[in-house]
C-alpha cells in the first residue's frame, strides 16, 4: 500500500512509502465504484486522525480539502479573485488567492488538495441544490455539498449569514444613517435598529429554534455524513466594530454609524456567532468563532482587518464592503490553525466486543448525543432514566443515523434526569480503537435585557432615565447612552446638554449579566435651533460669491458648489458634483465632493477634505485637517507635500487612492403639504382679517371678495404697514384656494404671536420684508411650495433689506428657486430645487 501521510488536527506526520503497517490483517475495504478504499484501525493512528488510503491505479487519491460556505469564506473583499469567479452576472462566486482557505494550504499548514467551493451570496440553500437562487451557476453548476465524499479529509463551512439577511440589513443601515454625509440633517439622526431590530432579531431566533436553525443542522449532518472520514470545523463571522465602538465624526470610517449601531451591529453577530456554535456542538462538529479573530484591526484602526463602505454612491454599494480583508483572512487563518492544533483526547478507548457505560444528568428541551470513531464500527445504545432503550435498529422516538465512522441520537423534550449512553465495540482492532462522545443537552438561551427611557428636562439640557430597564433572568450591569450628537454617557440616569444645532435621539445600550445587549431609542426626540435648521440645502448646484455669511449650519447641494469672494460658512458643504473654493471663501466645517475638489487662490476649508474625484490645491490656500481622495492630489503650483506641510498649508495627513463615499445630498425630492388643521384659513380670509384690524376703509379692496394676491401697506390692501398674528396660523394661499397663482408681501412687517405657516404657489416678499415676535418668544415662519424638485415657476424671493428677528426661525421649502437678495439678513432653513443669493447676506 502506498502511503502518503496527511495532516489532521494540527498534527504533522513525517511522509513515507511503502511504510509497513502493523496488524495488516484488520484493515478493511471499503469499494465503491472503481475505488477501493482500506480504513487503518486505531492503534496505528494519532488521537482522532482518522487516515483513508485509496488506490486507483499507482495514486493516493484520499487528501482533499473541500473549503464550503459564503462570501466570508470565499474572500469576498480581499481581491484577487481567481478570474473565472469575477464574471459579471456569469460567476461572481469571487474566490480569493488571499482566502483562508489558500492560506491554509499555500502555508503548508493543510497537506491537502484544496477543492474550494465558497460563494460569494451562498446561502443553505446553496449548499444543497445547484442554482438554488435561480441566479446563473455561480456555484460552478453544482451543489457545493456535491464535492464532499469518503476521500475528504477537511471541510471547513461557513454559512448561514445570507440566511440571517447580513449583507441586506448592513446596507440598509448605511442608507438610513448616511446623514453622516449631510449630519444632523432631518428629523433626527436616526439608529439602525430602529426599523431594521425587529426583522433582525426574528431571523435570529429561526437560526435559534426555527426552521433556519432546522436547515443548519441539517446540512452540518449531511456534511459528516458525505465526507465520514474528514475533520469538519464551523467557521463563523467577526466583529464589524470594536466593543465600545469608534467615536462619530466625519472621517469617513467610524462615523458612518453612531457608537450605538456599531455595538447593535456587534451584538447581532454574537447572537449569531453562539447561535452558529450551538449548531455545530448539537451536530457533533468543530467550531472556531470568529468574532474576536480580528480584536484591535476592525474597521478604521491603523492596520484594518476588515473593509468599512466601498462604493461610490448609495446606489453603488459594493459588494467588498464590510468584508474581512487580505489581513483579516490572515487572522481567521491563524483562528483556524489554532484550533486545529489542540491536542484532543478521545474520551475513551473502546476493546473488541467491550462495552463502556456513561452517565449523563439531562436538564434541558433536547439531549442529543454524537459518537464518532476511526472507521470500524461502534454501536450505541441509550437509556432513559425510567429504562426505556434507544437502539441503532430501533431509536424509538429519536432522531437517529449512522455512518462510517459516526452515529447520533436527538432526542427533543428528553424525560429529565440520569442517562445513560453504552457504546459496544463491535468491530475494532483487537488493541482498542479511540471513541469520541458528545453530548448535548440543549439549555435555554437566554433572555436579553428588555430597555426603558423616561426624559425629563427641555433642550438643550435633558436628563434621560434607563433605571426602569429589566432582566427577566438575570440584572442589568451596564447603561450606555448614544445622545446622537457624537458624544455618550453610562449610568442608569444621565443629564446632557446638547451644544450642537440640530435634531438629536438619544439611544440607549443595556447589557445584563450574561453579557448580551438590548437597545431602544428615546421616546421624543431634542431640537437645537440652529445648525441644520440654518442650513441651505439645494437640489441643484449652486454658486455663492459677494458677502454671504452662514452663520450657522451647513451648506448641502445636489450639484456643483462654487464658494467666492467674502462667502464664509460656520458648518460643512456637502456637494454631489464638483467643488471650486476661491479668493476668501472661508469653510469653518468639513468639504465633501463627490466629484473633483479645486482649491485656488486664498480660500480655507479649516476642517477636512475630501473627495471622490481628484483634489486640485494651491499652496495659498489652507486646509486645517486631512486630505482623503479617491483620485490624486495635485499641488497646482508644485510644491510637494512637505513643503505644503512646512508652510501650513495642509495641516493633516494626505491620503489618495482610497475609498471615499459619495455624499447623500439631496434627500428633498417632493414637497407636499399634507393635511391642514381645521382652523386653517384661505389667503383672501386672511387679508379681509388684516384689513378689518388695521381698520380699513369699507371701500378697501382687502375687505372685498377678491382682495387680490398682494399684501400691502396701503389702503387699497390691508391698510397698515404691519400683519400680526397670535396662536399658530395655517394660511392657504395655494391657487385652489386663493385663485392667486403667486402671492406678495411688500414692504410688510409680520408680528407674529404663534407659528405662521403660508402655503403658496410661489412668493415674493418685495421692497423688504421684516418678521418680529409679538410676545417676545420663539416662533417660526414656514413658506411651503408643493411640488417636485425642479419644478418651474414655484420660487421663493426675497428682495433687499428683509430682516429676521433672530427669535424667528424660518424655514422655506421650494422644488423651484429661493432667491434672497442682498442687504439681508435672516436665520432659515432652506430646502430648495435651486438656491441663489448677491448681496451682503446674512444667514443666523
Amino acid at each position: 500500500i502506498a502511503r502518503r501521510a496527511i495532516r489532521l488536527s494540527g498534527h504533522r506526520q513525517p511522509d513515507a512509502a511503502d511504510e509497513q503497517i502493523p496488524n495488516p490483517g484488520a484493515l478493511k475495504p471499503i469499494v465503491t465504484g472503481e475505488d477501493a478504499y482500506v480504513v487503518i484501525p486505531g492503534d496505528v493512528q494519532q488521537v482522532l486522525g482518522r487516515y483513508v488510503f485509496g488506490v486507483r491505479g499507482q495514486g493516493v487519491i484520499a487528501d482533499k480539502y473541500v473549503a464550503l460556505g459564503d462570501s466570508y469564506q470565499s474572500g469576498e473583499g480581499a481581491y484577487n479573485y481567481d478570474p473565472a469567479t469575477d464574471i459579471k452576472g456569469t460567476n461572481e462566486c469571487h474566490r480569493s488567492a488571499n482566502a483562508y482557505p489558500n492560506n491554509l494550504v499555500n502555508t503548508n499548514f493543510v497537506k491537502l488538495t484544496l477543492d474550494f467551493r465558497a460563494c460569494s451570496d451562498a446561502r443553505i440553500s446553496d449548499m444543497l441544490v445547484a442554482n438554488a437562487q435561480g441566479k446563473p451557476p455561480w456555484n460552478d453548476g453544482i451543489a457545493q455539498v456535491n464535492a464532499l465524499g469518503i476521500d475528504t479529509r477537511l471541510v471547513t463551512v461557513g454559512i448561514v449569514g445570507n440566511d440571517l439577511g447580513f449583507g441586506d440589513t448592513v446596507n440598509a443601515c448605511v442608507k438610513k444613517t448616511v446623514l453622516i454625509s449631510v449630519p444632523f440633517y432631518g428629523a433626527g439622526w436616526t439608529t439602525c435598529q430602529d426599523g431594521l431590530g425587529s426583522s433582525v432579531s426574528q431571523r435570529l431566533k429561526s437560526l435559534q429554534s426555527g426552521k433556519i436553525h432546522s436547515d443548519l443542522l441539517a446540512l452540518y449532518r449531511l456534511i459528516r455524513a458525505k465526507a465520514p472520514y474528514a475533520q469538519v470545523i464551523v467557521v463563523s463571522y467577526p466583529h464589524f466594530f470594536p466593543t465600545t465602538g469608534y467615536a462619530v465624526d466625519l472621517s469617513g470610517c467610524g462615523g458612518v454609524f453612531r457608537i450605538s449601531d456599531q455595538i447593535w451591529m456587534n451584538s447581532m453577530v454574537d447572537l449569531a456567532d453562539t447561535a452558529i456554535g450551538r449548531v455545530a456542538k448539537e451536530a457533533g462538529i468543530g467550531y472556531v468563532n470568529m468574532a474576536d479573530s480580528n480584536a484591535g484591526h476592525e474597521q478604521c484602526t491603523s492596520q484594518p482587518a476588515m473593509n468599512s463602505l466601498v462604493g461610490t454612491s448609495l446606489t453603488d454599494i459594493q459588494t467588498e464592503s464590510y468584508h474581512p480583508n487580505t489581513y483579516g483572512h490572515q487572522l481567521m487563518t491563524s483562528k483556524i490553525e489554532t484550533y486545529m492544533g489542540y491536542t484532543v483526547d478521545p474520551t475513551f478507548n473502546i476493546l473488541p466486543q467491550q462495552t463502556v457505560r456513561k452517565t449523563f444528568t439531562v436538564k434541558g428541551k433536547k439531549f442529543v448525543v454524537n459518537i464518532a470513531w476511526p472507521g470500524s464500527d461502534v454501536v450505541t445504545t441509550l437509556i432513559s432514566p425510567s429504562g426505556v432503550r434507544f437502539t441503532r435498529t430501533a431509536p424509538g422516538a429519536a432522531a437517529h443515523e449512522y455512518g462510517q465512522t459516526w452515529e447520533y441520537y436527538d432526542i427533543t423534550d428528553p424525560e429529565p434526569g440520569d442517562w445513560t449512553v453504552e457504546s459496544y465495540g463491535l468491530d475494532v482492532a483487537t488493541g482498542g480503537e479511540p471513541v469520541s462522545l458528545s453530548t448535548f443537552d440543549e439549555p435555554d438561551y437566554n433572555i436579553l435585557p428588555i430597555p426603558s427611557i423616561t426624559t425629563q428636562g427641555a433642550a438643550p439640557t435633558v436628563t434621560f432615565n434607563a433605571s426602569g430597564s429589566s432582566d427577566p433572568d438575570g440584572s442589568v450591569v451596564g447603561y450606555l447612552w448614544d445622545f446622537g450628537d457624537g458624544t455618550t454617557g453610562t449610568g442608569a440616569i444621565v443629564q446632557h446638554t446638547y451644544t450642537l444645532p440640530g435634531t438629536f435621539r438619544a439611544s440607549l445600550v443595556v447589557t445584563d449579566s450574561s453579557g448580551e445587549q438590548s437597545f431602544a431609542d428615546a421616546p421624543t426626540t431634542v431640537v437645537i435651533p440652529g445648525g441644520t435648521e440654518t442650513a441651505i440645502s439645494s437640489a441643484s448646484s449652486i454658486s455663492l460669491t459677494n458677502q454671504l455669511h452662514v452663520n450657522n449650519g451647513n451648506v448641502v447641494t445636489g450639484g456643483d458648489f462654487e464658494c467666492n469672494s467674502d462667502v464664509q460658512i460656520a458648518g460643512s458643504v456637502f456637494a454631489s458634483g464638483n467643488v471650486h473654493l476661491t479668493n476668501n471663501c472661508r469653510i469653518s466645517g468639513d468639504v465633501y465632493a463627490g466629484g473633483t475638489l479645486t482649491m485656488d487662490s486664498t480660500p480655507q476649508a479649516l476642517g477636512s477634505v475630501s473627495a471622490v474625484g481628484n483634489v486640485r490645491f494651491q499652496s495659498s490656500a489652507k486646509i486645517g485637517g486631512s486630505v482623503s481622495t479617491s483620485g490624486t492630489f495635485t499641488v497646482i503650483d508644485g510644491l510637494s507635500q512637505q513643503a505644503l506641510a512646512t508652510k501650513g498649508s495642509v495641516l493633516g495627513t494626505i491620503s489618495t487612492g482610497v475609498t471615499v463615499p459619495q455624499p447623500s445630498v439631496a434627500p428633498y425630492q417632493v414637497f407636499t403639504v399634507g393635511t391642514l388643521p381645521a382652523s386653517a384659513i384661505t389667503w383672501k380670509q386672511w387679508m379681509n382679517q388684516s384689513a378689518t384690524a388695521n381698520a380699513a376703509p369699507s371701500w378697501s379692496k382687502g375687505l372685498t371678495s377678491s382682495p387680490g394676491c398682494t399684501m400691502a401697506p396701503w389702503s387699497s390692501s390691508v391698510n397698515g404697514p404691519t400683519v400680526s398674528t397670535s396662536g399658530d396660523l395655517v394660511v392657504d394661499a395655494r391657487s385652489s384656494a386663493s385663485g392667486c397663482a403667486g402671492v406678495a408681501l411688500q414692504q410688510m412687517t409680520l408680528s407674529l404671536g404663534g407659528n405662521l405657516t403660508l402655503l403658496v404657489g410661489k412668493f415674493d416678499a418685495t421692497n423688504g420684508l421684516n418678521v418680529v415676535s409679538r410676545d417676545g418668544a420663539a416662533h417660526t415662519l414656514t413658506i411651503k411650495v408643493e411640488g417636485p424638485s425642479g419644478s418651474t415657476n414655484k420660487d421663493l424671493s426675497f428682495s433687499a433689506g428683509t430682516t429676521i428677528d433672530p427669535k424667528i426661525k424660518v424655514v422655506l421649502q421650494s422644488p423651484g428657486k429661493v432667491t434672497v437678495n442682498g442687504t439681508s439678513s435672516l436665520g432659515a432653513a432652506i430646502q430648495a430645487g435651486a438656491f441663489a443669493t448677491s448681496g451682503a447676506v446674512n444667514f443666523g
